[in-house]
This record gives C-alpha cells, structure tokens and sequence, in this order.
C-alpha cells in the first residue's frame, strides 16, 4: 500500500522527462546528443514501465524503482552544480527559472518514490525480523 502512490509520482516523472526528451533532435546528429536521447528516453521507459509496474507492487519493482531514483537524483546533483556554475557566468532569464522549476518537479517526485521504497523496505525488513524472533 506504500507503493501504490508512487506509481503517481513515476507518472509525473515520466511525462516531465518526457518533456524534456522532446526538446532533443530526431535523428541525434553526434555522439553527445545520442548518448542524451537515449538517456533521457531510456528514463520515460523505465518510468512509463514502473507506473505499471507499482500498481501490484513486488519487490522486483521497488527495486528497479528505488535504483532509478538513485540513478535520476545522482544525475541531478551532478548537473545541478554543473548548470549553476554556468549560469552564474552568463546572463539567464526566465527560462532558466521555469527550466529548474520543472526539474525541481522530477527531483520531488523521485525523492517521493526513494522515501516510499525505503519505508517499503523498512517494512520489509521488520517484518522478516519479527518473523525470526
């Protein structure tokens, strides 16, 4: 029953990051762009798949949910950092705000779903404690 609201969350996610994998050239013309296409769509699978998924949550879900949540927070903290560091050398305007804003909406749907696996797996884990004893 923990789960089953971030099935709610990866939707959110996978529209949002679809979003943004929209903003890519079709066909990638290099090997940079290439690597981001099939980055940021191999992401909107693994989400698409997980609201499926969750909606009978086992523990190969919760698995593969918590790891792309640790994936896609990762990737965030990385390019954060990288993303600021750039802006704060040029001028920005209210697209760079709008931009964050929308990846904020990722990165809070993903800490919803890595808080939810956790507890998930901290149910898990006490109930095959309490079994033991």
């Amino acid at each position: 029953m923990i789960l089953r609201p971030a099935r709610w969350s990866e939707l959110v996610f996978a529209v949002i990051v679809l979003y943004i994998a929209l903003s890519l050239p079709f066909p990638p013309p290099d090997g940079q762009t290439r690597v981001l296409f099939v980055h940021w769509y191999g992401m909107v699978a693994f989400a698409i798949g997980l609201t499926v998924s969750l909606r009978r949550p086992s523990r190969n879900a919760w698995a593969v949910a918590s790891i792309l949540s640790a994936y896609f927070l990762f990737n965030f903290a990385v390019g954060f950092r990288a993303g600021v560091a750039a802006a704060l050398n040029q001028d920005v305007g209210p697209a760079f705000a709008l931009s964050y804003a929308i990846v904020g909406i990722a990165v809070l749907a993903q800490v919803d779903v890595a808080v939810r696996c956790w507890r998930a797996r901290s149910l898990r884990t006490s109930a095959q404690t309490s079994d033991l004893s």
